[in-house]
């Protein structure tokens, strides 16, 4: 009984002792463990203050360039506005213009047709003063 007992507390404290080296080794991981974590936790803020940092740096960016397109686009709609205006003032001085070439095509036909009545009335002055005898 008592090689019994022995052996009974022999392979007891074996596997005490064994369990005594898992629990310290497990321990020693667990530490491990624990500082891997504290220091990916500290990489991750890390790495989240960066991003937060280039977000900001990009909207400011994205909001000075939608300022940029917002003066671009209200200098496009002025041009658009003067463009139909001076398009419209173009219309109006053609139809002026066109009206101006009728009124002097006009004129000039009543010239010439007064010129051409002249021009007959002469004749005829001249005949009747040289009595049809031309020099």
């Amino acid at each position: 009984m008592l090689l019994f007992w022995a052996t009974t507390s022999c392979v007891s404290t074996r596997k005490f002792q064994a369990l005594e080296q898992e629990k310290a080794t497990l321990k020693s991981q667990v530490g491990r463990l624990k500082a891997q974590n504290e220091e990916l936790i500290n990489e991750r803020f890390s790495y989240n203050s960066i991003i937060e940092s280039k977000n900001d740096q990009v909207n400011k960016v994205a909001q000075k360039y939608q300022a940029e397109a917002v003066i671009v686009q209200q200098k496009y709609d002025q041009l658009q506005q003067d463009y139909a205006s001076m398009n419209e003032e173009l219309r109006q001085k053609t139809k002026e213009t066109e009206i101006l070439q009728q009124k002097m095509l006009a004129t000039q036909q009543v010239g010439t047709k007064q010129a051409e009545e002249l021009q007959t009335k002469l004749k005829w002055a001249y005949g009747k003063l040289y009595g049809g005898r031309r020099k």
